[in-house]
């Protein structure tokens, strides 16, 4: 069962590890964006399954299925970042696998027996590295930020906007200034979310959404974009390593290695 992690507005929690951030870059390309992911609770069990024929791929396919469905609400957060012209402060994704160069039984290093999960998964468990600080799409630049970074001093210190969905709104958003709050309608695209926020922009230093931003951002209005932005983030997500030779050899039909992907969940088309 999927759980809102509900901290992102507040900063708590280190993600990833904290970069010596350059002064003059750590007020943001135009303030950040940060986000709440959906965290999803761990099989009863895992952390003590010991059959590594038996328990291994059923570990295996719950790290690859949460991790994917992770992946996607992070193309959605570059994507709301890059039509608000603003830095992504990364979100922290979960893993239950390790990231290795060979075998991973029982998702730890071989004779691990220690690793509790699920844990907060390192940047170059799921990016490749170089790619993920270059996202640019259509010659605009999205920087980022690890998470830490909202535990960094240098931060901007004011509240943040907080972005919520309510699908009882059709048309406008409604703004509370005591409550540095935003609700935007359900189904917007890119275009109708920079609209709603535009007022707001130069007043916050951070916005957040506190939702899953697939549950924000419906679409990409222009399809020249969303294939823009399908290429940019098809080349961030690197390969999972690897199944033990016992787990491949029992089930033929399953790769040593998984190719993670990065796939949107858009609602409405986009317009030519």
């Amino acid at each position: 069962m999927a759980q809102g992690t509900g901290d992102g507005a507040t900063g708590a929690g280190p993600s990833f590890p904290l970069t010596q951030t350059p002064e003059a870059e750590a007020t943001g390309r135009g303030g950040f964006l940060s986000v709440d992911l959906l965290h999803y609770d761990t099989p009863d069990g895992f952390n003590e399954w010991t059959d590594i024929k038996g328990d291994t791929e059923k570990m295996v396919s719950h790290h690859i299925r949460t991790v994917t469905v992770q992946l996607t609400e992070v193309y959605h957060a570059f994507a709301l970042a890059h039509a608000l012209n603003r830095t992504l402060i990364m979100p922290r994704v979960q893993c239950w696998c390790i990231q290795n160069w060979f075998e991973n039984p029982l998702c730890r290093l071989p004779g691990d027996l220690h690793t509790r999960f699920p844990l907060v998964c390192p940047a170059d468990f799921l990016f490749d590295m170089n790619k993920l600080y270059s996202v640019e799409v259509q010659g605009v630049r999205v920087p980022i930020r690890e998470y830490s970074f909202l535990d960094n001093p240098r931060r901007p210190r004011d509240a943040p906007l907080v972005v919520t969905v309510d699908a009882a709104l059709t048309f406008s958003a409604q703004y509370s200034e005591a409550g540095h709050a935003l609700k935007v309608p359900a189904n917007a695209d890119d275009a109708d979310l920079a609209k709603a926020l535009a007022p707001y922009q130069a007043k916050y230093a951070r916005i957040h959404i506190a939702a899953p931003p697939s549950t924000v951002l419906r679409a990409i209005r222009s399809k020249a974009k969303r294939d823009a932005f399908d290429t940019v983030m098809k080349q961030l997500p690197v390969e999972w390593c690897c199944r033990p030779d016992v787990v491949v050899k029992a089930h033929s039909e399953l790769p040593l290695r998984h190719q993670f992907e990065m796939l949107p969940s858009m609602t409405k088309p986009s317009e030519a």
